[in-house]
This record gives structure tokens, sequence and C-alpha cells, in this order.
């Protein structure tokens, strides 16, 4: 019976030629105005010239270079940075290093502080961007590099010294943040940010089930609320129905994108589709939602549905890039509940920072949320009852 259900109703959907239009066709038209815009940008701007980097100390009864002399391994890889060229620095207070983040003097601010095993340090970025990538990428690599180094002078100290000189191989680490990091172009936020609308839009499909499945929003509902059909059996081939086409647009619009306008989005294209699924389940699950919560004609349900989506993909940064670092700084908790949000810094965390850690932060709440929308649309659809038809 399910998949009798689920093949019948992907026949429906695919008859919804202004939804594949608006979920499938615009995506790839507003990336192709992206790609237009931003490469040309890019381009002039694909030669990175130093960091600007300032080091600073939340004690403020301590003097910076102090502290980063007092560890000499340390202070031989902050020399080695600035003597090949990657880092620009500047040793300051913390309030004054807060101001040349905020002004944007500064890339980042690396605070340190002394511990028994030499220096502790900590990044503080104000933007996120191609610079910031490559100066989180140095020091999480320098850091690994010291645990490994200490693990080798307790157990094979006779190591230590070769150990040590692959940390401060500078062209290894430059090899590094090119092959593993993926793409650095700071305008790739705009692509995730039209990955998490995409997913979003697939709400659209979501809304039209709810609407066949309702008997005061059409005579296909009339019909179908007559029907011996289990109505549980009914929702869930409709839900995964509608799921499948927003993941074959996905798949359309990141073909599309990678093979035909060459946009390096890294090379785990396996982690982008289990992303690019739970964001469809969950763009989805949202259509179900406004479907059967919000009363009204199909017009009105539509309106607000689509308005909802396109003010959470403001936020998350689709038609302003920094919307979502203004967030970040003022109020993160907003990132952390947006749904647009969660879906694209999904993706940033696996083609930019391959922070993996973040990536299933994201896929985390994104699972959170499709549960609830989906237990709570499913729960009101399947019991919805009415006096005649």
């Amino acid at each position: 019976m399910f998949w009798h259900l689920y093949k019948y109703r992907l026949k429906v959907l695919f008859n919804e030629k202004m939804l594949f239009f608006w979920t499938g066709i615009f995506p790839i038209i507003l990336g192709t105005l992206f790609y237009m815009v931003f490469s040309d940008i890019t381009e002039k701007s694909e030669n990175v010239s130093s960091i600007n980097v300032v080091i600073s100390t939340e004690n403020s009864d301590a003097i910076v270079e102090e502290i980063v002399k007092s560890d000499n391994s340390f202070a031989s890889f902050i020399d080695s940075m600035i003597s090949e060229g990657y880092f620009d620095v500047d040793y300051a207070d913390y309030a004054t290093a807060k101001e040349m983040l905020a002004d944007e003097k500064s890339d980042g601010m690396l605070l340190v502080e002394p511990t028994e095993k030499g220096v502790a340090s900590s990044l503080v970025f104000s933007k996120s961007g191609m610079n910031q990538t490559i100066l989180k990428y140095i020091i999480n690599t320098y850091n690994q590099g010291m645990m490994v180094a200490e693990d080798t002078a307790m157990n094979a100290p006779d190591r230590l010294e070769a150990v040590l000189a692959e940390i401060y191989n500078n062209e290894n680490i430059n090899k590094n943040i090119s092959v593993t990091v993926g793409d650095m172009d700071p305008y790739n936020q705009y692509y995730f940010a039209l990955f998490a609308m995409t997913c979003m839009f697939g709400a659209s499909f979501g809304m039209v089930n709810t609407a066949h499945s309702q008997a005061d929003q059409s005579s296909v509902g009339m019909r179908r609320a007559a029907s011996p059909t289990k109505k549980m059996a009914m929702v869930i081939s409709e839900y995964f129905a509608a799921v499948t086409i927003t993941e074959i647009l996905f798949v359309v619009l990141l073909v599309y994108l990678t093979a035909v306008l060459g946009i390096n989005l890294g090379n785990k294209y396996g982690l982008i589709l289990f992303a690019s699924v739970m964001a469809s389940l969950l763009g989805v699950a949202i259509g179900y939602f406004f479907g059967v919560v919000v009363k009204g004609k199909q017009a009105f349900k539509d309106g607000v549905m689509m308005a909802t989506i396109l003010f959470l993909n403001f936020l998350a940064g689709l038609m302003m890039g920094n919307m979502k670092y203004i967030i970040e700084k003022s109020c993160p908790i907003v990132n952390r509940i947006n749904p647009a949000a969660i879906i694209s810094d999904c993706f940033y965390s696996i083609c930019v920072y391959n922070d993996m850690n973040l990536y299933t932060r994201c896929i985390v709440s994104m699972g959170i949320w499709t549960v609830i929308l989906a237990v709570c649309s499913i729960s009101i659809l399947r019991r919805e009852k009415y006096a005649n038809l």
C-alpha cells in the first residue's frame, strides 16, 4: 500500500509545474546570477595577502609579548608565520584589539594565556571569510601538531626533533590548506544560503499534500476524506514523495553549480547529499506544519508560508551576505534556531571549515526540527474529522 500511494503521489506532484519553477528553476536562475556577479570579484581577489592578526590577552596585568615569548615553540611559530609572509601581527591590549577587530583593521584576534605547558591560544572573529578560514586552519594545525609533539616527547623522545620540524614546515601547511579546507571564496556563503532556500522551498510540496488531504481545502481532499485508505499510510507516503522530489531538485542544482558553472564546493559529496536529505525532510515538514496550523484559504496559507521562508533565508544571508554574522554577534540564539541558518551552516561546515563537530550539530538540529514539525503536523492531519462533506 505504501509504495502504491508513494508512486501515485509522485505523479501528482510532478504535475505541479508552478512549484517546479520556484523550487527547481528559480534557484538555478539565482545561482547563475550569483555566479555572474561574484566570479569577476573572486578573480580580482584570488591572491591572498598577509593575514592581519592582532595578538592580545584578557589578562589586563600581563604584557602580551612576554606571554608569547614565554613559550619558545609558540614564539618560533609566530615568528615563522611572520617571516614567511603569512601573518602581519600586531600586539595590543584586549580593549584595543576588540576595536581593531570591530573596525576590520584585523582579520582575527588571537587570545593567548600562559599555562603550565606553555601558551594556550584561541581565536575571535567579527566576520567569516577567506582570511578567517585560513587563519583558523593554521592555528588549529599548530595546536594539533603540538599535541602530537607532547605525546612524542613522552613516548618517543628520540623522534621529537623530526616531529617539530614537520610542524614548522610552512610549505606543508600551505599545501594542506588548499587540499583539505575546500573553496575559500567568501561569496560561497550565498550558494549555501541558496541550498537552504531550495530545500526549504520543498515546503510548497508539503503544502500541496496537506491541501489534498483536507476536505475543507479542495475537492480532492473531500474525496480522500471519504476513502477507506488508512490516513496514516497516506500521509507518510505522500510526505516522503514530497521529500524525494525536493531532493531531486537539490541534486539538479548541485550538479549545475559544480559541473556547469564550475563552482568548487570541495569533494565531500556524500556528506553534502546526506545534509541535503535532512534539509529536504525539514523543508517538507515546514510545509505540512503551515498547512495544518495556519487557518484560512489556500492562497493565504501559501502567502504566510513563503513570506516566513523568505524572511528566514534573509536572516541566513541569502539577500545580504553578512546578515548571519551580524545576528551571530548581536543575538546568536537566532542562528541556532533559524532552520535556514542551520542548513547553510551545515554545508559551510563541510565545504569550507571541514568541521565535523559543527556539521553534526547542524544535522542534529535539523533532525529535531523535523521531528517536532512532522509529528505535530501528521498527528493533526490523521485526526481531522468533518461533520459533513
